[in-house]
């Protein structure tokens, strides 16, 4: 006879995904170094997490630029984080004193000081694909595979 337990779950991964909408807001933007700068209007959208699960800081890039935002309040089981959206950010590479190329956030204009209200969209469950290892021997099986010169038959 065997004796009853609760289950026991191990390594199960899920993430909550909120989706937020950074609302729409005038920007400055010129087609050309030449051309006048024109106001438009733009929205952003924000994922607390990307598709492998990792936590991100930063909106979705739209019209050259993104956002960097804070948490004011943490999510809750029952309520979504409180957030607060940074200027108009973009990414510069730039060699260090070393000679090695790294990045760094840069406002994208200074003439431009818009941000957006945070508006919270939805939430779901999220659980990360698991990578089959059975995949992971054949791309290194094909990896170490030499390439047969052109003409040769290979048998």
């Amino acid at each position: 006879m065997v004796k009853q337990k609760k289950r026991i779950f191990k390594r199960s991964v899920e993430q909550i995904h909120d989706l937020y909408k950074l609302e729409v807001a005038k920007t400055v933007k010129s087609r050309t170094d030449y051309s006048p700068m024109k106001e438009i209007d733009h929205v952003h959208h924000y994922h607390s997490i990307d598709s492998k699960g990792t936590p991100q800081n930063t909106s979705i890039s739209i019209s050259g630029h993104f956002h960097v935002l804070e948490v004011v309040t943490p999510a809750t089981d029952t309520d979504p984080a409180t957030l607060k959206c940074s200027l108009p950010m973009i990414w510069v590479r730039s060699k260090n004193r070393n000679g090695q190329w790294e990045k760094k956030l840069q406002l994208a204009n200074p003439e431009d000081t818009h941000t957006h209200v945070v508006a919270y969209v939805d939430s779901h469950k999220f659980v990360p694909a698991k990578i089959n290892p059975e995949f992971v021997k054949l791309q290194a099986m094909e990896a170490n595979k030499i390439p047969v010169a052109e003409g040769v038959i290979e048998r």
